[in-house]
């Protein structure tokens, strides 16, 4: 029989595009509610790819994370799923899968962006968005868990988007 339990600790895995606009790169972050042993473990496995690839990660202070940056492969579709691997100081290990899509935005088109599971969806009309820039709208870990006795079916999303991308004022004050 399989007995589920709750993982000995949280860890909240985020990806957002990278600060230059760039179709093909990432960056990430993993901050886990208590201390680890070692720098966790990312594989990336791309949708489409004959291989995975090992993310380095190193730990970053200010934020209290551990950052690293993603490059995906030219031609294959931008989607992907991390697998993060934590250990904390009392040997627990903690697996968490991270999946993301990494769309492209198009300033004077409208556009459909949708989060890697499917159940998310972001309309954005066109010309409401200026510059060039990624958006990944990603399902999170919860920061804590539900309440007893209820149970999350899906969600909650983060929308996370290149800071090249700007909102077009769409009221101008002519005064």
């Amino acid at each position: 029989s399989v007995v589920l339990q709750q993982a000995a600790f949280n860890i909240n895995v985020q990806v957002s595009p990278s600060d230059t606009p760039n179709p093909l790169q990432a960056k990430m972050s993993v901050k886990a509610s208590t201390a680890l042993a070692t720098i966790p473990q990312v594989t990336l496995m791309q949708v489409g790819a004959d291989s995975t690839v090992t993310i380095t990660l190193s730990y970053d202070a200010g934020s209290d994370a551990y950052l690293g940056d993603l490059a995906l492969v030219d031609g294959l579709p931008p989607e992907s799923l991390l697998m993060v691997e934590a250990v904390d100081l009392l040997s627990n290990t903690v697996h968490s899968p991270t999946s993301f899509r990494l769309g492209t935005v198009i300033p004077d088109a409208y556009q459909d962006f949708y989060s890697s599971d499917g159940q998310a969806w972001l309309f954005i009309p066109a010309n409401t968005l200026e510059g060039d820039g990624q958006i990944i709208l990603q399902l999170q870990s919860l920061e804590s868990p539900p309440p007893e006795n209820l149970a999350l079916i899906s969600g909650p999303y983060a929308l996370h988007a290149s800071p090249t991308l700007t909102e077009v004022d769409l009221n101008p004050d002519f005064s």
